[in-house]
């Protein structure tokens, strides 16, 4: 990517990060009336997520190249959600002894992976973990998840920069089908459409399969 477009989408970067603090302060400060406060903001993202993926749709159409972009990417991108889980494993470990040796937590290694493993996932890892493990350990892996989501959608320039273009669909997991799709491309290029829908399909099918592993090494 040339500087000038790093740039740019540092830039739009920066403008998410202050429209969710903007958010979360006018929330605190009790700017915002307590009337607004009850509407469905749910459904008011998901329609706009949805707004936002059709957008996204017509720019791929617009690429008259695209197929010919998507087919020179390199095969070894196929093993990509392979090497994001094992990273993710990996960092579950790092944490478990980190935590251990400092004693911040008395957590188990498996409790941290299926944590660590719902890859963006939000939804089911939350209840996977939440009856295997209890409320709270299912509430920490719910802002886990989401935690990632949110790193992945404001951190997307530098993880490409530092870490490669094929950094931010990592990290986004099963994101990167929709939520975290729109910075992905923005940041990484058009051809990386497929790359990002490709992982995202295969953690959004694989997580529940990889969590009942996981929490029956707990159980056992």
């Amino acid at each position: 990517m040339l500087k000038g477009q790093r740039r740019v989408t540092m830039r739009d970067s920066l403008i998410i990060v202050a429209s969710f603090l903007l958010g979360v302060l006018l929330v605190l400060t009790g700017v915002l009336p307590k009337s607004l406060l009850t509407l469905d903001f749910e459904s008011f993202s998901n329609y706009t997520l949805y707004l936002l993926l059709f957008f996204v749709g017509v720019s791929i159409g617009m690429e008259a190249d695209i197929l010919q972009q998507v087919k020179r990417l390199p095969k070894k991108v196929l093993l990509l959600p392979l090497f994001a889980y094992a990273g993710a494993i990996l960092a579950s470990i790092i944490a478990y002894y980190i935590l251990r040796g400092f004693n911040l937590s008395a957590l188990s290694l498996p409790k941290i992976a299926a944590i660590n493993s719902g890859m963006g996932y939000y939804s089911i890892t939350a209840i996977m973990v939440g009856q295997a493990c209890g409320a709270e350990i299912g509430s920490i892996a719910l802002l886990v998840n989401l935690l990632r989501e949110l790193l992945t959608v404001l951190l997307a320039p530098l993880m490409s920069r530092w870490f490669g273009r094929y950094a931010a669909t990592a990290s986004g997991g099963a994101t990167a089908i929709d939520t975290t799709l729109p910075i992905i491309m923005k940041t990484d290029g058009t051809p990386m459409f497929a790359v990002a829908a490709y992982c995202g399909m295969f953690f959004t099918i694989a997580v529940p399969f990889l969590l009942t592993l996981i929490l029956s090494l707990f159980s056992g």
